[in-house]
């Protein structure tokens, strides 16, 4: 099992939500699942994880201390302001 972390600007700066239920939170959140990450060269945790409709990723996170795969996902403002 993964743990998905989403990292998303609002108007009060940026948050970063770790949903105990992904599909419960995009339904809250509106926003949808859009197919699923095959890519052959990203890292095996990657592969089969959901593609989310106006999010960049997944991306690989690293490891909970309980050896869990951490899943991210940025909106678009997010990710311009981490990569400057």
């Amino acid at each position: 099992m993964a743990v998905y972390e989403i990292s998303m600007t609002i108007e009060d700066g940026p948050v970063t939500f770790r949903p105990d239920d992904l599909d419960e939170w995009l339904d809250e959140m509106g926003l949808e699942i859009q197919g699923y990450n095959e890519n052959p060269r990203q890292r095996e945790e990657l592969q089969g994880q959901p593609k989310i409709a106006g999010l960049y990723g997944p991306f690989w996170g690293a490891y909970t201390h309980d050896g869990e795969p951490v899943i991210r996902y940025e909106d678009p403002q997010r990710c311009r302001d981490l990569s400057q």
